[in-house]
């Protein structure tokens, strides 16, 4: 049964490795779509309003585009919980009403017509400032809605359908592809049927979105926690000592991300540190834009042990995604002495979901079974609260020896 098991996952391996990039979707795609929408439960329903203008100030904060506070006349009947969120909007896009809203009702579905100004002021690049953190100077009184609308669908930035109105799923998903196409102005093709304005830009591609010259980023996040538990075993020794860690993460050709990640350990061979390489490819199912799937793999070193052999080993794992849950698999490719392809595996499922603004509760269950780094088999398990980077959590496993632990943890991104 491992022998198949490794057989096939090799032959998805290969596969991946030639599947077409048409179906792509990063990792850091899918963090932002699920940071748009927290709770998923809602994916299929139609966006009011100021639902609209949370998810776009979402998308301002989460790609650190703010713009400094304008003078603006505040919008009236805004829910005192919004008013933050809709002063970000205001002030990268100016007034709202009556220049996007011809009169602003917060409970009101917000139709497609006003959905795709905003994005053709988000992306048009005569008008979007050139430096982040700007305001836009979009000249709504020159916007063709006809125009506008035909430029979005012909560039997949939003479906070409019937309805009036959006799900908020395809609203999320529409605001991150309209980011994709503001980073690369150099894709961008005339829009001047769009806004009555001259444009010598040069032509889109066919699907500019998925072009394979997209930008790369790197983003860099430093944390630290009272402990550091992996799959209910600590890593520091003796429970309570804390850990620093932090990583770099990039993505490119819009489904493949690497990254590195180094975090203090403390082993009894003297081990004092664990320096991880990581590389994965993601994808969605084209007929289930819900689902998503990551493969990868994963390198854990330990430049410095004193053991007089290497301690390093590697895995391969699939990441099946679906809404509020994430079905995670396993196996050990290579490892210490006498170490042979799956000789461990380890099975999770995860499993969050917002419970208050801002606040998501989190979870996870897993079986760890090998003869490698776990002996024989055991259950572990995780339960807490997360908010802004800060998460509070129990730890635990099904062996009576090994108590619960509690985790406290903080992580920020710090580029």
């Amino acid at each position: 049964m491992k022998t198949i098991f490794c057989y096939i996952f090799l032959f998805i391996l290969i596969l991946n490795l030639n599947l077409s990039q048409t179906r792509a979707s990063t990792s850091k795609t899918s963090d932002l779509f699920k940071t748009l929408i927290l709770d998923t439960h809602t994916l299929n329903n139609d966006l009011t309003q100021v639902e609209f203008l949370i998810l776009v100030s979402r998308l301002l904060k989460n790609t650190h585009d703010l713009a400094p506070h304008q003078f603006i006349s505040p919008l009236k009947n805004v829910p005192k919980w919004a008013e933050s969120e809709i002063n970000n909007v205001q002030n990268k896009f100016g007034q709202l009403e009556p220049y996007y809203f011809e009169s602003f009702n917060p409970n009101q579905t917000i139709s497609k017509q006003t959905i795709a100004k905003f994005l053709m002021a988000y992306i048009d690049p005569d008008t979007y400032p050139k430096d982040s953190n700007q305001k836009i100077n979009f000249n709504v009184s020159f916007y063709s809605d006809q125009a506008g609308y035909k430029f979005l669908v012909e560039n997949s930035v939003i479906p070409n359908t019937s309805r009036d109105n959006l799900s908020k799923s395809e609203v999320a998903k529409a605001l991150i592809k309209a980011h994709k196409l503001r980073l690369n102005p150099n894709k961008i093709n005339t829009i001047s049927s769009v806004t009555n304005q001259p444009n010598s830009k040069t032509p889109f591609m066919n699907n500019p979105l998925l072009d394979l010259t997209s930008e790369s980023v790197i983003e860099g996040n430093l944390g630290i926690s009272n402990l550091y538990i992996w799959r209910g075993m600590s890593q520091t020794n003796n429970i309570g000592n804390p850990a620093i860690f932090g990583g770099l993460d990039t993505s490119f050709l819009d489904n493949i991300s690497i990254g590195t990640w180094v975090s203090n350990v403390s082993f009894a061979d003297q081990t004092s540190y664990e320096w991880d390489i990581y590389g994965s490819l993601s994808y969605e199912f084209p007929t289930f834009p819900d689902i998503s799937y990551e493969l990868g793999a994963i390198y854990y070193a330990y430049p410095n042990t004193t053991s007089g052999n290497s301690i390093d080993f590697s895995e391969g794992f699939l990441e099946i995604s679906f809404q509020d849950f994430k079905l995670q698999y396993h196996v050990l490719l290579t490892g210490p002495g006498q170490a042979t392809l799956a000789d461990d595996s380890y099975i999770s499922l995860y499993y969050s979901r917002e419970l208050l603004e801002e606040i998501q509760f989190i979870s996870s269950a897993g079986y760890y079974r090998g003869s490698v780094n776990v002996t024989g088999s055991q259950w572990d398990y995780m339960a807490g609260l997360q908010k802004k980077g800060l998460t509070f959590a129990t730890i635990g496993t099904n062996k009576t020896s090994q108590k619960p632990s509690i985790i406290i943890k903080y992580e920020t991104q710090i580029f």
